[in-house]
């Protein structure tokens, strides 16, 4: 538990504000929106004509679902002051909205979305983040900023420290209302303001705007995104189009990590939408109910930012891992796995918890059916999970029908719910689903291997799925439209279907209600592995 000894001496001192810390501006003292407005409006402009037109009317159905997201999104939890921010929660100093601008008129094509310019390696936090903790912060919001650092330091090697005398650091405050940081670390604002306003505790909301200040922008700022999603510019307000611009190379960098729908930095599916319909539609629909999560930081997430950081440099003898894994900076003998993949090399499958809900599921040419059922529970030590893998013989695909699930409907399928990897780059976040399905869904994988993960707090979370082979060539490329889903051949598959599997029966059987149980629960019980209290 070494890594939480910096964060504990934290917890035990008292809040600080007032006379030890300079008067805190507000950001509209910071911003001055008419300096900007002209850069917007050519972003803006650029994006709208870079961005392919796709109507609203145009696009491919989705499922329809009643969500019970507690909030829609960080831009609507910030809409009084979108003028005076950058994609929603971002504040941008005018000299680096230039540098965005001007590198966008000069059209570079390059993958990018951590923050490195030609100033590079100053705007890292090196050899540690210096902060300070305002007493403006709720005790909630200040709990979950303690396990965001908690969570970065120990995933990562940075390490966050109380500020002594460091003239640039970061200062944790909820003077105002909302939700935003800076990007990276810059020297001319000397005390950063990273702002957790009431709405904004939660962990998923902490942590993606402490990533912020680490140095990461938003995914869907990448030059690649139209490969993996399209923008339905028909719902967004022409004042919003810059909100969706692609940030250049010159200002970020991706490591070469794939794009990741799933990443908390990614837009919700329905961010600065005029009519509440989706602006963002992930191309293979499989992957629509993954974007958008707040359950906390995704394996890519943290891959870039230890890359970003260096982290790799503190291992001197280097191991070999397997699935897309990488050494972990923390613990150089050990490996960093993907979500669903586990052991010292990655090889293995992640540790269930409890830890008999795991096992391999052979797929062969006779159809089969799998149903995991994590039963409501009021009293649980963590986040439970069951861990499966379905494996075919080399060379085959596998088709999987999900017949039915029970979870916690909520936009990015973060809390009760099943994840799919259905990709052969094991580090992308799976396809998820959460909500309740009015009929059977049909997916294909790209390989010959998927994991199935089912997550719960104290609530129930359930699926029903049928899984056997086909004999399809090998899908390399998750930028094809529908990857994953069954309408590949709908001949081929057929056979593998049953009209008379009825979801909604199915889930009726398996209901467990169970009222002690609320949304906050699995909030809390994510913050907890990451709290002070916990360490």
């Amino acid at each position: 538990m070494r890594y939480f000894i910096a964060i504990l001496l934290i917890s035990q001192c008292p809040q600080t504000g007032g006379a030890g810390l300079p008067k805190i501006p507000k950001l509209s003292d910071l911003v001055n929106p008419f300096q900007q407005y002209k850069l917007r409006d050519i972003l803006g402009s650029l994006t709208a004509l870079e961005t392919p037109d796709i109507a609203s009317d145009a696009v491919q159905p989705l499922p329809e679902h009643e969500y019970t997201d507690r909030l829609s999104s960080i831009s609507d939890l910030n809409r009084a002051k979108r003028d005076l921010l950058f994609q929603g929660d971002i504040h941008l100093s005018f000299e680096h909205l230039s540098n965005i601008v001007r590198e966008q008129l000069d059209h570079p094509r390059e993958k990018r979305t951590a923050f490195r310019n030609s100033q590079y390696p100053s705007t890292i936090w090196k050899p540690h983040v210096p902060f300070e903790l305002h007493s403006s912060l709720s005790a909630a919001a200040r709990s979950s900023m303690l396990a965001a650092m908690a969570f970065w330091q120990k995933n990562t090697c940075v390490s966050f420290k109380k500020r002594t005398n460091e003239a640039v650091y970061l200062l944790m405050s909820g003077q105002e209302d909302g939700c935003w940081s800076t990007v990276g670390r810059d020297v001319s604002q000397k005390a950063q303001i990273l702002n957790i306003g009431k709405g904004c505790e939660m962990f998923g909301i902490t942590s993606h705007e402490l990533a912020h200040a680490l140095g990461l922008f938003h995914e869907q700022s990448r030059y690649d995104r139209n490969s993996y999603v399209d923008i339905v510019k028909a719902r967004i307000a022409p004042k919003n189009f810059y909100d969706f611009a692609v940030v250049g190379m010159k200002n970020m960098d991706t490591y070469g990590e794939k794009y990741d729908i799933g990443s908390v930095m990614h837009y919700r599916p329905t961010e600065f939408s005029t009519d509440g319909g989706n602006t963002i539609i992930a191309k293979d629909t499989n992957m629509q109910n993954t974007m958008g999560q707040f359950r906390g930081p995704t394996f890519l997430d943290v891959a870039k930012i230890n890359r970003h950081y260096e982290c790799e440099s503190l291992c001197k003898n280097k191991i070999r891992c397997a699935n897309g894994g990488y050494q972990n900076p923390r613990n150089c003998n050990v490996c960093v796995c993907p979500t669903g993949y586990g052991g010292k090399d990655c090889s293995g499958l992640e540790t269930s918890n409890p830890s008999t809900c795991t096992g391999i599921l052979n797929a062969g040419d006779i159809q089969r059916k799998f149903t995991i059922n994590i039963k409501p529970k009021t009293n649980v030590n963590g986040v439970r999970k069951c861990i499966y893998q379905i494996q075919a013989p080399p060379g085959k695909r596998i088709v999987i029908i999900v017949d039915s699930v029970i979870g916690n409907c909520v936009q990015g399928c973060y809390e009760e719910g099943v994840e799919l990897k259905l990709y052969t780059d094991k580090t992308v976040t799976g396809a998820r689903f959460c909500c309740k399905l009015k009929q059977p869904q049909t997916l294909i994988s790209q390989g010959s291997t998927v994991s199935i993960m089912l997550v719960a707090g104290k609530a129930q979370a359930f699926v029903q799925l049928r899984y056997s082979t086909v004999d399809l060539p090998q899908n390399r490329s998750p930028t094809e439209k529908n990857v994953t889903h069954g309408s590949v051949n709908p001949l081929l598959l057929e056979k593998y279907q049953d009209d008379s599997v009825d979801s909604e029966a199915i889930r009726k059987e398996y209901l467990i209600k169970l009222e002690s149980v609320n949304q906050e629960d699995f909030e809390a019980l994510v913050r907890k592995e990451f709290s002070v209290e916990n360490s």
